[in-house]
């Protein structure tokens, strides 16, 4: 009896097993997806801090259109009088105090400090000036532009944060040859044309002054040609150009220099076009 019941109790065992193999298998739980990460947002644009000269160390180098008599290194050729006096051809012109000169306006308006003013009156920026008697090549290495960049900005104690660049009238007027524009391996008569002589002292300047500010000022005397070539070489090297309106007219010029109300004019050009 006892045998009886131990096969019964087996078959309902087996009956259960076999009952539940029909039934659907027990499916495992959803895997765990893991939760796509919010996107990071992204920063803040840095903001944008428009350039100024407030404060700033000043470096020129220029002609006459930037000389002062006590101003510019000494034995430097001036136009502009010295406090009233007159030191070069002054008396043809009513800039009778450097507070008239484009640049000192600017410089006081901004609390600017004058590292080095390396202006000289004639002075081209290439190596070819005007032609004389006692100067028939019109060989000016001496007092170009490309020369004094080496010589003047170097002699201040510190380097300036601003460098301003009025020249080119003399290389226009002298005239000096055009040249072509080129950006490297240049020779000595590359210097002794304005094109080449105006993108080797760009160049210079960026390589030596690479924190400095450099602006270009281009007086409004040039041809098309002469325009383009400055458009051309200064968007190369990244540097800004102010573009003079209202200079050469012969009511802003006495002896073919500006005047205290065209030094005014001037220094508002260039003041809204650093700053606008």
């Amino acid at each position: 009896m006892k045998l009886l019941h131990r096969w019964l109790l087996l078959l309902a065992v087996v009956a259960f097993v076999a009952c539940g193999s029909d039934d659907e298998p027990p499916t495992d739980p959803t895997p765990d997806v893991p939760e796509t990460p919010a996107p990071t947002p992204e920063p803040d644009p840095e903001p944008v801090i428009p350039f100024t000269l407030q404060d700033k160390s000043i470096a020129i180098l220029g002609d006459s259109y930037s000389t002062y008599g006590g101003w510019i290194p000494e034995g430097y050729l001036t136009w502009y009088a010295i406090n009233g006096v007159d030191g070069n051809n002054s008396s043809k012109n009513d800039v009778a105090k450097v507070e008239d000169t484009w640049w000192h306006q600017l410089m006081s308006k901004y609390n600017c400090r004058l590292l080095i003013n390396s202006s000289y009156s004639g002075s081209p920026i290439s190596n070819t000036g005007y032609k004389t008697d006692s100067n028939p090549t019109g060989d000016e290495t001496a007092t170009s532009f490309i020369t004094r960049m080496k010589r003047d900005l170097p002699a201040s104690k510190h380097k300036p944060e601003v460098i301003l660049i009025l020249g080119g009238t003399n290389d226009h007027y002298a005239p000096a040859p055009s040249g072509v524009v080129k950006y490297a391996d240049w020779t000595t008569e590359d210097l002794k044309c304005f094109f080449p002589a105006f993108a080797y002292m760009l160049h210079y300047l960026k390589q030596e002054h690479p924190t400095a500010r450099i602006i270009n000022i281009q007086n409004d005397c040039f041809s098309s040609e002469e325009a383009a070539a400055i458009a051309t070489i200064t968007a190369y090297y990244g540097v800004p150009n102010v573009i003079l309106t209202n200079i050469k007219g012969s009511a802003n010029l006495q002896g073919g220099h500006p005047t205290k109300a065209t030094m005014m004019r001037l220094a508002e050009q260039v003041d809204k076009a650093i700053h606008e």
